[in-house]
C-alpha cells in the first residue's frame, strides 16, 4: 500500500501536464487543473504506515507479555532468551518482507 500510493502520489505531477496539455491551459496559471490526489495519496499512506506501527507495536508487547521476564535479574545467562530470539526473528522477516 505504502509503495503504490507513492507511485500514484508522484504520478498526479504528470496527470496534471497531461491535462493541461490537452486544455491548452498553462500549469502555472490560476485556471490550471490541480488534482487532490496527491494530498489523498498521502493521507493515505500515512493511516497504513500508523496502521502498521500500531499493529506491529502490538505484536512486540506480545512477545514481551509471553516471556515473564525477570527484569530485576542482576546479570544475563550469556544467551538470549528462546523468546527474545523468536522475536528477532520475526522482526526480521517483517522487515525483509
Amino acid at each position: 500500500i505504502i509503495i503504490n500510493t507513492t507511485h500514484l502520489e508522484q504520478s498526479c505531477h504528470y496527470l496534471e501536464e497531461f491535462i493541461s496539455n490537452i486544455t491548452n491551459v498553462p500549469p502555472d496559471t490560476i485556471n490550471a487543473t490541480k488534482l487532490y490526489g496527491t494530498s489523498t495519496f498521502k493521507d493515505a499512506r500515512h493511516a497504513a504506515e500508523e496502521e502498521i506501527y500500531t499493529n506491529l507495536n502490538q505484536k512486540i508487547d506480545q512477545f514481551l507479555q509471553l516471556a515473564d521476564y525477570d527484569w530485576t535479574a542482576a546479570q544475563g545467562g550469556g544467551q538470549a532468551s528462546d523468546y527474545l530470539s523468536d522475536l528477532i526473528a520475526f522482526l526480521c522477516s517483517t522487515f525483509a518482507v
